[in-house]
């Protein structure tokens, strides 16, 4: 009897085994691990006639389905409760029985896999009160198929998120979307002398970094609440192709910078503040509409855009405002030699001073930068006391200055500008 019971019980493990990962014939999503299903894709590819058994329970025994053994409140995949199927025999006595967990990987605990692993999500919710799939932004990041076919989109619902936030080059295709943006907040902390790590401890302060190519952010609040105690960055923008749509992206110096060599960003409807040198970096730029706040008496940009670069940073319908007090900053500052920042259609307050640019302390890069301004207006654009080493558009060159050409394709192959720039 005990005998003749496992080889019952064996068999009823393989066929309640294939029966729940199978499930996902029916077009379920499924784990992307190895499972049941993935032998059967194989079989079937080799084998098209072959078809899966209908277990059927045995007589003598009997069964306790879906029973909740444990419950996890807060995992990666957020609240989960832990099933399984016990089987054993229907005579009271000392007789083997088979517990049976659930399919769907540990952390799904759902035997039909209707609860998406979230490698294969491409709609993927955050939420700190634990009702989406993570309660923080990283691991939801972290659970992305890298190089996806296809965009995938996170969901942060309200919340302080206090995380340092890292988008790997591998998580291209990227959107991140915010529940509002006055109330989704990326937080953190870190200053030049906090990370400690040499002269280039700048580039490690970071709140949000992105090194992946076609990446979007919209409805969101990047911050670095580190104070005005020195270089401290909210947004590291690295990939090319990104987007950020009505963000707000929050500092003191050195608040958001524009980095790679190669890379064209596209701001839309953002407010961006700072002391020092808070938009600074290589990379092409294109702030179309946004709000641009000075908290300090100092510089606004600080590019260094690469030799040959026709367009660097381009300020297009931008509102120049600052903090009470403010009355004495700059357009820019050449970080690096070849900077190039134009001003156009833009509203400058008076807190820009009439000289409107500056030269980097003890260097020559004035001789190299290209600063200009087009069609400014308001109490700080007046251009008639301007360095002499400015430029002011005429209406010919202006014309160039496009979203086409300033942020135009580098490869035959890929989006054209009208698709990326919408976060497509």
């Amino acid at each position: 009897m005990k005998l003749n019971s496992l080889g019952i019980l064996l068999f009823c493990l393989i066929s309640q085994c294939v029966n729940a990962q199978l499930v996902t014939l029916q077009g379920i999503p499924r784990d992307t691990s190895f499972t049941p299903y993935s032998a059967w894709v194989g079989i079937k590819a080799k084998f098209p006639d072959a078809k899966i058994v209908i277990p059927q329970l045995p007589e003598g025994l009997t069964a306790e389905n879906d029973v909740v053994y444990a419950t996890l409140p807060n995992t990666p995949f957020g609240k989960r409760d832990l099933h399984l199927d016990l089987f054993r025999p229907k005579k009271a006595g000392k007789y083997p029985a088979l517990i049976l967990i659930h399919g769907g990987g540990w952390r799904s605990g759902n035997k039909r896999m209707q609860v998406l692993m979230a490698q294969d999500k491409t709609k993927i919710t955050v939420a700190q009160d634990g009702s989406g799939d993570f309660t923080t932004i990283q691991a939801a990041i972290e659970s992305c198929k890298s190089f996806p076919d296809e965009r995938i989109t996170i969901f942060v619902k309200n919340g302080i998120y206090h995380e340092k936030v890292k988008v790997p080059s591998c998580n291209n295709r990227l959107s991140i979307i915010g529940e509002s943006v006055e109330k989704t907040v990326i937080s953190f902390g870190d200053f030049f002398n906090k990370i400690n790590q040499g002269r280039n401890s700048t580039f490690f302060t970071y709140t949000l970094l992105v090194e992946a190519d076609d990446f979007s952010a919209e409805n969101l609040t990047i911050e670095n609440s580190a104070g005005p105690v020195g270089q401290a960055v909210a947004l590291d923008v690295e990939g090319d192709r990104c987007v950020f749509r009505n963000c707000r992206i929050l500092g003191n110096q050195d608040t958001l910078y524009t980095a790679g060599q190669n890379s064209r960003q596209y701001f839309t409807n953002c407010y961006i503040e700072g002391t020092t040198d808070f938009i600074f970096g290589a990379s092409t730029v294109l702030f179309d509409s946004c709000t641009v706040c000075s908290k300090s008496n100092s510089y606004v940009t600080a590019a260094s855009t690469v030799k040959g670069r026709q367009y660097g940073y381009v300020f297009l319908n931008c509102n120049l405002i600052a903090k009470e007090g403010i009355n004495h900053a700059y357009l820019g500052r050449p970080w690096r030699d070849f900077a190039n920042v134009v001003f156009m259609k833009c509203d400058i307050g008076a807190h820009i001073v009439p000289e409107g640019w500056a030269n980097w302390d003890k260097t020559t890069r004035d001789k190299t930068a290209y600063f200009a301004e087009y069609g400014n207006k308001g109490p700080g654009a007046n251009t008639t006391k301007r360095v002499a080493w400015s430029h002011q558009l005429t209406d010919k060159e202006a014309k160039k200055y496009t979203i086409e050409n300033v942020l135009a394709p580098y490869l035959p192959n890929e989006p054209g500008v009208a698709v990326w720039t919408k976060g497509n």
